[in-house]
C-alpha cells in the first residue's frame, strides 16, 4: 500500500473506534443493537432497489424514445 492509503486506513479505523465508543455509551443490549442494524440495512437496501428501478425505467424510456424517432 502507498503511504496515503495507509493514512486513509488509519483515519477510517480511528473514526470507527470513535463511533463505537460513542455508541457504547448508550448501553443498549445486543438484541436491540442487532435489531436496529437490521432495520437500517433493510432501509438502505430498499432505497437502493428503488433507485435502481428508477434508473432502469429511465433507460427503458430513453430506449423507447429512440426507437420511435
Amino acid at each position: 500500500m502507498f503511504r496515503s492509503d495507509t493514512a486513509l486506513l488509519m483515519a477510517l479505523v480511528g473514526w470507527l473506534v470513535l463511533a463505537l465508543a460513542g455508541y457504547s455509551s448508550y448501553r443498549l443490549h445486543w438484541k436491540k443493537t442487532v435489531t436496529m442494524a437490521l432495520a437500517w440495512l433493510a432501509i438502505f437496501v430498499c432505497l437502493a432497489l428503488v433507485i435502481a428501478l428508477i434508473q432502469r425505467s429511465a433507460s427503458v424510456g430513453e430506449a423507447v424514445g429512440l426507437s420511435l424517432s
